[in-house]
């Protein structure tokens, strides 16, 4: 198999609300990382590269994830069952409302789905996803 990889980052802010075992700052503040994305990508089916000797222009790719990071990027993603989804969605312009607890293992999960969603047409998928919410800490989803 032959992939490429790409890194782009957004500002996200959310709150890991309602579980006893999350750190206080975690649970009941809101607060931001500077998430850094690493995404590997490769064709589907057996061709490891496309007519032009790709596995896709990167220009290309690059113009499909601009989507993803306009919808996430200095945003705020907040539990649907947490208190303060109604008073953030009054005052911020960017707030995703989320089933789950937007940890980073949740992000690597579901952002791998939505990037899926939004490469079909390039006819690729996502190889690996690793989100980095700090320099240290890591959630990689990998197939």
């Amino acid at each position: 198999m032959i992939s490429i990889k790409t890194h782009f980052e957004c500002e996200i802010a959310h709150r890991l609300y309602d579980v006893d075992t999350y750190s206080s700052e975690c649970r009941e503040n809101i607060h931001g990382h500077s998430y850094k994305f690493d995404l590997e990508v490769a064709r589907k089916g057996r061709r490891h590269l496309n007519s032009s000797g790709m596995v896709v222009d990167f220009k290309l790719l690059k113009e499909v994830l601009k989507q993803f990071e306009k919808k996430y990027d200095h945003s705020v993603i907040i539990r649907e069952c947490d208190p303060l989804q109604q008073p953030l969605i009054l005052n911020c312009k960017k707030v995703n409302i989320v089933e789950g607890n937007p940890t980073a293992e949740w992000m690597v999960e579901e952002f791998k789905d939505e990037i899926n969603d939004l490469i079909k047409d390039l006819d690729i998928e996502v190889v690996e996803l690793q989100i980095a919410e700090t320099t240290g800490n890591i959630a990689i989803w990998r197939k």
